[in-house]
């Protein structure tokens, strides 16, 4: 802002008590007022005999211009932005579906014996190979004798007498049991046929 003289008697009230002149041709901003009376314009100066500085002398110590005012405006940093992306859902994947089947055994078919047959029990005992025992079929005869829990059959051929045990039919060696059962069985029903 440029302070011109015309403005200074209305900052600085009691250096004129008249009315605001026009500032002198040739006066600018910043001109004092010992270079205006030094180019011969007339310079008002205070009432006389009243006390303290004149007008000259206050003049000459300020500046005709006042700086302009500094106007600092501060502009807030953007605030930032917070973008809240929603969680994925998690995939839900299904255990695999598994199935057990169990396969129904098959019914046991005897095959059916041609000619003579009887069904009891068959144990084993500690003979030769192919050699059974059967308490009244002739010897030589060749027997087969199946399992009736699982099918399983053997082949032997009579060479001895037993069992004499209630309810056992026949006595076979080991080959032959194990052909039809496992030993641990001990005892298997059985049909036999001749």
């Amino acid at each position: 802002m440029v302070l011109t003289l015309a403005l200074l008697p209305a900052l600085l009230p009691g250096l004129n008590r008249g009315e605001a002149a026009a500032p002198p041709t040739g006066a600018g901003p910043g001109t004092t007022a010992t270079e205006l009376a030094s180019a011969g314009h007339p310079v008002e100066t205070g009432e006389a005999g009243a006390a303290g500085p004149v007008v000259g002398d206050i003049l000459d110590t300020l500046p005709l211009t006042v700086p302009p005012p500094t106007t600092t405006t501060t502009v807030a940093p953007p605030r930032p932005t917070t973008t809240t992306l929603p969680k994925p859902k998690p995939k839900v994947v299904a255990p695999p579906v598994t199935t057990t089947t169990t396969a129904p055994k098959p019914a046991v078919t005897v095959p059916p014996i041609v000619g003579n047959s009887q069904s009891g029990k068959a144990t084993w005992y500690e003979q030769q190979p192919g050699i059974c025992a059967h308490r009244s079929l002739p010897f030589g005869t060749v027997v087969t004798v199946t399992n009736t829990n699982n099918g399983n059959t053997a082949t032997c051929t009579v060479g001895d007498r037993g069992p004499f045990v209630t309810g056992l039919i026949i006595d076979l060696a080991p080959e032959e049991f194990d052909l039809l059962a496992s030993r641990s069985a001990g005892v298997v029903p059985v049909t036999i046929g001749w």
